[in-house]
């Protein structure tokens, strides 16, 4: 099942908030029950100090035995109404004892009869500190646990009693209930709150993503035209430039792409249909025989350039694709340049180009791959010848430096613009000026020349002036 980016942000932000309320409630809780049973100590214990100097004045001696004492609490004594009294007040139980633990009186609400008796141990733990607090049932004389604070109450001097007051738990519940309801009230406000903070918050975090989603579907459907706003300086923000920026590079290379179709449309029918014109003309007696060397020829220059086209595009496939194997051999660098020029006599001397070709160049030997090496060196004079205008100049030379073997060519003419240097060696790019000298041209000599000067290890770069020269060098390493 599909879950959007920004259910799953809003979800765990109210997951978080939740939990968070959730541990502060916990917290809270923990807290008031600690404050409320401090509380009721301090508050027990103070009373039960103050009830036991009040009756500590309404005790007397039980018969002959000296250490044993009775409260008075006949009509006169004033012990019963203040026991009902702070029973009330306090909302708990009031027990009063000899000194012995047995309980000779208490608060109506104690339901605990005369001739009741507390463990020794609570007594002896009084003794030892003064007063006494626990959560207990007083050795069985609750049903369930108390909240009980004890103190001793003294006749000259002497113990004669203790006094007891007992809080039950429920009121520690009650407390803690009426907390607790006050705090969901408040928790189900906060979370509203929260709740419309989150949403805006998530909405607007998720929004360049949405924007993201939308953009990619539309470059999905070949529209590069679509752009996402990019907003503050965040990883998104950075994701939404890259988006844009692919967009871009999309577009051109789609704009690209579909020149280089035609491109190839174009260098593929025009010299089918010269060769099949002109075969059939030869077949069918159109063309008399005094004529049909000439334009065999023809036909024979057009099938080359077929060839050439051909094994640019197979040699850019081998690239992309990483099968384009070296098979290095040891030729002479200067040789093959010569060589080279000498294949393109008729169009030197068609343009009435002067050449300065080798002069004072070196014998440079290198372990390479002759004829992918003689590919570009066709490229780069193929283009040279293209671009330098009638009775233009051409300057060849081959140096050998170091460990280096450094081929130049230069020609005259217009030069390249500083825009589309940068774009020179691109894959089917062809520069505006090209368009209208290099009719015939797909945009792939100067890619596949720098794929093969990269796969030996080598460099090539461009300088260029406008209205003055453009110049091609790259170096080969002496072996590979």
């Amino acid at each position: 099942m599909f879950k959007s980016v920004f259910s799953k942000l809003f979800s765990v932000l109210l997951g978080i908030i939740l939990i968070c309320f959730l541990a502060l409630a916990i917290v809270q809780t923990a807290f008031s029950a600690r404050y409320w049973i401090n509380d009721k100590e301090k508050l027990l214990t103070e009373n039960a100090r103050t009830m036991a100097e009040t009756i500590s004045e309404n005790v007397r001696p039980m018969g002959d035995a000296e250490d044993r004492y009775v409260l008075e609490t006949d009509r006169t004594s004033t012990v019963p109404a203040v026991l009902d009294a702070l029973a009330k007040s306090l909302d708990a139980d009031v027990i009063i004892t000899d000194n012995r633990g047995v309980v000779q009186f208490s608060s109506p609400t104690a339901e605990i009869r005369p001739g009741g008796s507390i463990s020794s141990d609570y007594l002896s733990k009084i003794d030892a500190s003064n007063q006494y607090f626990s959560f207990s049932d007083l050795g069985g004389l609750y049903e369930s646990n108390t909240y009980v604070a004890g103190v001793p109450y003294t006749r000259n001097g002497t113990v004669v009693g203790y006094v007891f007051i007992a809080a039950p738990a429920k009121l520690l519940f009650d407390y803690l209930l009426g907390n607790l309801s006050i705090y969901i009230i408040s928790l189900a406000a906060a979370m509203a709150l929260c709740s419309l903070i989150a949403f805006g918050f998530t909405k607007r975090a998720t929004k360049p993503i949405r924007d993201m989603i939308e953009a990619s579907k539309k470059f999905g459907e070949g529209d590069f035209t679509a752009r996402i706003e990019v907003e503050g300086n965040d990883e998104l923000a950075y994701l939404a430039s890259s988006l844009n920026n692919m967009a871009t590079s999309l577009s051109e290379v789609d704009s690209v792409s579909r020149d280089f179709i035609g491109n190839i449309s174009h260098e593929l029918r025009t010299p089918m249909t010269t060769i099949s014109g002109f075969v059939d003309g030869v077949l069918d007696g159109t063309i008399p025989p005094e004529k049909q060397e000439y334009y065999l020829s023809i036909v024979s220059k057009e099938v080359h350039r077929l060839s050439r086209l051909v094994t640019a595009m197979l040699n850019m496939s081998r690239i992309d694709k990483q099968t384009l194997k070296l098979q290095p051999k040891e030729f002479d660098l200067t040789e093959l340049v010569g060589q080279t020029l000498l294949s393109f006599e008729t169009r030197i001397e068609e343009k009435h180009l002067t050449i300065h070709a080798l002069e004072d160049s070196d014998d440079c030997r290198l372990q390479a791959d002759e004829d992918l090496i003689g590919q570009v060196i066709y490229n780069l004079i193929d283009n040279a010848i293209k671009f330098t205008p009638k009775e233009g100049t051409i300057t060849v030379s081959v140096k050998k430096q170091d460990t280096q073997n450094i081929f130049t060519i230069r020609n005259t003419g217009e030069g390249i613009s500083s825009q589309e240097m940068r774009r020179i060696f691109d894959r089917f790019y062809k520069s505006d000026h090209s368009r209208s000298l290099d009719t015939t041209g797909a945009g792939l000599g100067l890619f596949i020349v720098k794929s093969v000067i990269n796969m030996h290890h080598g460099e090539i770069t461009v300088r260029s002036v406008e209205k003055e020269y453009t110049e091609f060098t790259f170096w080969l390493p002496n072996s590979q």
